[in-house]
């Protein structure tokens, strides 16, 4: 790492000091995802060793180790209300775990559709809706039923796609806007209405994949990382504005499909479209930097922007097994208040 991103950068006036209070070893495999509740103390691991662990914080015990698939395991969500755990796999499913009894996770059923392995998820307890996003270039959507209904099944509510033929790397669920956005290779992010599965905008926001979406409601910030090492920070408009925007955006898009279609085939009509789409919004959403929203760039010990530089990109192994890509040490701490 370079001198100026090895040690760890506070957003606050001091220094940030990390401090390894414990430490845990219980996976063989490259450690993929963490889930802590908190209403139980419990920490969830997942692992590409097909692990899932369950560790009591409280006392640093396992309370369970299962090989819960024959494939690389990716990602994992927890509706805590129903006690249900949703991992991603490379085997091209999502396993649905009841773990009310965490000493005795039990597989509840499959849900099946993605043609790609599972890379990323995304829950909603207020919708009740489970979002994941695959190599397959795809979103899927699932209606989670309560648990009480136990004859029920959760099931596939919809696909999203029509977007840039790339991967998805990344999900989230906007809630105000009623839209999913999902980040792809070649810096793609690609915004759907979730009631008409209509694609609403498609963004060339990085220069690599976006493998990381995160969502911050009250500033109405949309948070993206790339494997181009860099943090990008995107101010939605109000649900209203943004909403005549995408309109607006759409009918472009519409507007260009028809006048392509009249002079070349279905093989252009799609990039005709996305490209419409691309034009229009990146004009509608603003991107900045970590300095441009500092108070003046009065506190010099900030960064004048949040950048990672990449130690080499991730191998994508759609077999399971082996391992890829060499670990990312810098750190840069942002508090999300000063937003």
């Amino acid at each position: 790492s370079s001198s100026s991103s090895s040690s760890s950068v506070s957003a606050s006036s001091s220094n940030a000091v990390l401090q390894k209070v414990s430490e845990l070893q219980h996976h063989k495999g490259r450690v993929t995802s963490l889930v802590l509740d908190k209403d139980s103390d419990l920490l969830f691991s997942c692992s590409r060793d097909k692990h899932l662990v369950v560790v009591d914080m409280s006392t640093e015990a396992v309370v369970s180790d299962t090989v819960v698939a024959k494939a690389w395991l990716s990602q994992m969500v927890l509706d805590s209300a129903s006690r249900r755990l949703f991992i991603g796999c490379y085997n091209q499913s999502v396993l649905v775990y009841d773990v009310a009894n965490a000493s005795k996770p039990q597989l509840l059923h499959t849900l099946q559709g993605h043609t790609g392995s599972v890379r990323c998820l995304h829950y909603d307890s207020h919708a009740r809706c489970l979002f994941s996003g695959g190599f397959d270039n795809r979103v899927g959507i699932w209606t989670i039923l309560p648990a009480k209904q136990d004859t029920a099944r959760s099931r596939s509510a919809g696909w999203l796609a029509h977007g840039p033929n790339e991967k998805v790397k990344a999900v989230a669920y906007l809630e105000e806007y009623e839209v999913v956005v999902a980040g792809q290779e070649l810096g793609y992010i690609s915004i759907w209405n979730i009631r008409s599965g209509d694609l609403l905008s498609v963004i060339r926001g990085h220069k690599l994949a976006v493998i990381k979406l995160m969502w911050l409601p009250e500033s109405r910030i949309l948070v993206s990382g790339a494997q181009d090492g860099v943090v990008k920070f995107w101010h939605f408009p109000g649900a209203d504005d943004y909403s005549a925007a995408a309109t607006a955006a759409a009918q472009a898009a519409q507007d260009a499909q028809a006048a392509q279609a009249k002079r070349a085939g279905n093989s252009s009509k799609r990039r005709s479209s996305l490209k419409a789409l691309t034009n229009t919004m990146e004009t509608n959403l603003t991107s900045f930097t970590w300095s441009e929203v500092c108070q003046d760039g009065k506190d010099e010990t900030k960064p004048k922007g949040v950048r990672f530089m990449p130690q080499g990109e991730e191998e994508e192994e759609e077999e399971a097994g082996g391992g890829g890509g060499r670990e990312q040490k810098d750190l840069v701490v942002v508090d999300e208040h000063l937003l």
